[in-house]
């Protein structure tokens, strides 16, 4: 699954530099909705199979991950993330206000549909404007790159026979995970939380970690906030194919309060121009560590 992602990343990559698309949208857009086809895939399928749950973990699992370790890794790998030079301020408190509704929804352990037309609408809202924005920078600074058909065709190939792929492959996971937690007795959202929100995440973590350029960090840094992003109009989906109520769910709302901490920390860094500097990143580190650890203790105690 992890590989075939990876298919349908790196095409999108090529046809994001051969267009000369923004960095920043190029990982926010692009790279992000390939990095989170896995956890589409799961929310299709674990949504068809009555088992909303494992989605509904992996989600929060996955998003508090990528806003926490990958964050942190990318800090600690280059010291620090200056984000006045990497993003725009607007831009960052917009995904992270988005981020934070995830752990809204979930407040009264209801994850209604009507829930799930608020977070798409505001999803699509997000990636509208940024669209905009980028499209009245081009029309300032206008470059035009063609691209060869055979090229394209060749692209378009590797996506389809990639998404084909992960479809296939996150079924069987879905159907693998179910019957092993109900073996073990351990609830889906759990194993949702602790197993799939780290192995469905190890591309984004994959990219931060061997980012080394600028332009490049821009790309990891937008990846991870796409990402994040794009998890939330998932959950929206998940809502809206399987209403779930998070009955006895209480790691979900432990889950939402350290994401919520997570946004002000680094909604607080976007809005003064500071740079997460490598101790910090180690501190984002610690804050996944604690739900991991919380987590681990319900399924040992379970």
């Amino acid at each position: 699954m992890i590989k075939s992602a990876g298919v349908i990343r790196s095409s999108l990559v090529s046809l994001s530099y051969r267009t000369r698309i923004n960095y920043f949208i190029s990982g926010f857009v692009l790279l992000s909705f390939a990095s989170s086809l896995p956890e589409f895939s799961i929310a299709i399928s674990s949504a068809s199979q009555d088992v909303p749950q494992l989605s509904v973990g992996n989600l929060f699992g996955a998003t508090l991950f990528l806003m926490t370790v990958t964050v942190g890794a990318l800090a600690i790998k280059h010291r620090s993330i200056p984000f006045k030079t990497m993003f725009g301020r607007r831009e960052v408190i917009m995904s992270l206000l988005l981020i934070f509704m995830m752990a809204v929804v979930v407040i009264d352990k209801n994850l209604s549909k009507a829930d799930g037309v608020i977070l798409i609408s505001a999803y699509v809202g997000l990636i509208l404007y940024l669209l905009f924005k980028t499209k009245r920078a081009n029309d300032l600074n206008p470059q035009h790159t063609k691209i060869a058909n055979s090229k394209l065709i060749l692209l378009t190939i590797k996506m389809v026979i990639g998404v084909t792929v992960l479809i296939v492959a996150s079924n069987f996971l879905v159907n693998q995970v179910v019957d092993v937690a109900s073996i073990l007795k351990i609830p889906e959202v759990l194993v949702g939380i602790l197993i799939l929100g780290i192995g469905t995440n190890t591309p984004e973590l994959v990219v931060a970690l061997t980012s080394s350029a600028t332009n490049e960090n821009k790309i990891a840094a937008g990846n991870v906030l796409g990402s994040a992003t794009t998890n939330v109009a998932i959950l929206g989906l998940v809502a809206i194919l399987s209403p779930y109520q998070l009955n006895g769910s209480s790691t979900i709302l432990v889950v939402s309060i350290i994401l919520t901490v997570t946004c002000l920390i680094l909604g607080y860094f976007a809005w003064t121009d500071k740079r997460i500097v490598r101790w910090e990143g180690i501190a984002l580190v610690f804050l996944y560590l604690i739900m991991f650890v919380y987590s681990l203790n319900k399924v040992i105690h379970f």
